[in-house]
């Protein structure tokens, strides 16, 4: 089955964005600027966790990481943490 579409116009069959240039925020975000700031104090300040700051915001807890680490809403002002390692520290096995 061959469906033949029109590559060279708007890019494999996908609709162009106009009035947007890459990197601009886009016009549907869940949160505001000041509510992403918001989240972060809570996070940093207050040390709320991501189900709480996922309930209060209406969002996922994925999503609250994501804003609090700054892999999201990069535009948006407040604290952004480190991800504070869950993993151990590899070391030598002990053999008993």
């Amino acid at each position: 089955m061959s469906v033949n579409y029109d590559y060279t116009e708007t890019g494999k069959g996908r609709k162009k964005l106009e009035g947007r240039k890459k990197g601009e925020p886009a016009l549907n975000r869940t949160l505001t600027n000041w509510e992403v700031e918001l989240l972060r104090m809570l996070r940093h300040d207050e040390n709320w966790s991501h189900d709480d700051l996922s309930a209060f915001f209406g969002i996922s807890k994925t999503s609250s990481s994501a804003i609090c680490l700054g892999r999201t809403y990069k535009d948006a002002p407040g604290p952004v943490g480190k991800s504070k390692g869950t993993y151990a520290k590899r070391g030598k096995r002990r053999v008993w």
